[in-house]
């Protein structure tokens, strides 16, 4: 049998919801990044296809589209996946911290946290689109168009995990203060 003091049992227990919530802010960005690269993944595989719908019945009346409107149409709904998916990675982030529950003796304040947590949202959501205009005006250029993409679809591919890497520590680091008000702790003094 051990004795363990009542501080010690409140800090225990709070390092356990500190871990749950790291646990499942860790979850969110996996989930997260997956639906981004999906949505990447879906419009690799729509440009590969663009030459194979392009060839065909050249007999029948009826207007294709152009290479470069069926680009843009691409575009578009990868954008708009990707819009989608920030808005459900907002939701369940600030979700998760919503329900951090540190003690139930002490007051906690959690709206500066949610603050924060919202700018860096906003912050990377901006990057993104950053991101997606540059890759864009890159695909829509004729010689993208028309020849092999595969270079702009590297590039926003690693900018794209870039933006999520600092995103994911940014959020990271919010969460870490949260927890550092809510249970009141100093940062110890180097001997």
């Amino acid at each position: 049998l051990v004795c363990v003091p009542k501080d010690a049992e409140k800090a225990v227990a709070g390092r356990a919801s500190e871990k749950a919530l790291t646990k499942a802010i860790s979850e969110e960005h996996t989930r997260h990044t997956g639906e981004m690269d999906k949505a990447l993944d879906d419009f690799r595989e729509k440009a590969a296809n663009m030459a194979d719908d392009q060839d065909g019945d050249e007999g029948k009346k009826a207007k294709k589209p152009t290479k470069e409107g069926m680009l843009r149409e691409n575009l578009k709904d990868m954008r708009d996946a990707m819009r989608d998916e920030h808005d459900m990675h907002r939701a369940k982030t600030l979700a998760i911290f919503r329900s951090f529950k540190p003690s139930e003796d002490k007051a906690f304040d959690r709206k500066p946290h949610l603050k924060a947590l919202r700018d860096e949202h906003d912050a990377y959501e901006k990057a993104t689109n950053e991101h997606l205009d540059a890759f864009e005006d890159r695909m829509t250029k004729k010689d993208a168009i028309d020849g092999d993409n595969d270079e702009a679809t590297d590039w926003i591919t690693q900018k794209l995990d870039d933006a999520q890497r600092g995103h994911k520590k940014s959020v990271t680091r919010i969460a870490k203060a949260m927890c550092k008000d809510a249970f009141g702790e100093e940062d110890q003094a180097d001997e």
